[in-house]
């Protein structure tokens, strides 16, 4: 009879322990599928990147125009030339990148390894771009292309994992 009320005075805080567990192993299953999914997002964005010719073809434009950005900048009608469109195209597309992660739609480390080589890069290359939009557009703040250029200082930085 003693070990009955013992037992029923412990029953709530047992329950109570049960139930914490399974709150704990549940919320530690959803961050793993949740890391599963941003994995395999990621891998898709990149793969389909890869695989669209006008992304390619950007891509392709920007790494020749990369060594002549200071004199695209200085041409008076650069903003009604294919040129600053298809620039501003790439660095809208590395800069959906860097927003991707910074809110965690895509996983860091798989991009990181992907681009994390040549993104900084990317970003030096442009920054003569990058200032003439950020300075002398409608549309362009100090705001624009703010979250590729802090991605780019996490990624360039030898110490740093790159993490948001």
């Amino acid at each position: 009879m003693e070990i009955l009320k013992i037992l029923a005075v412990g029953a709530p805080i047992a329950t109570a322990l049960i139930a914490l567990v399974a709150a704990v192993i549940a919320f530690r299953a959803l961050k793993a599928q949740q890391g599963i999914a941003q994995s395999r997002t990621t891998i898709d964005f990149f793969l389909k990147i890869e695989l669209n010719v006008y992304a390619i073809e950007l891509h392709h434009k920007f790494r020749k125009a990369a060594s002549q950005m200071k004199e695209l900048v200085s041409k008076p009608d650069l903003q009604e030339t294919t040129d600053d469109r298809d620039l501003s195209a790439f660095l809208d597309f590395a800069d959906l990148i860097a927003v991707a992660i910074k809110h965690k739609a895509i996983s860091n480390d798989i991009a990181r390894a992907f681009w994390g080589d040549v993104l900084p890069v990317w970003v030096k290359d442009a920054r003569p771009l990058i200032d003439f939009v950020r300075g002398s557009r409608s549309e362009g703040t100090q705001a624009t292309y703010a979250k590729l250029i802090a991605l780019a200082k996490r990624w360039d930085s030898p110490h740093s994992s790159g993490a948001s």
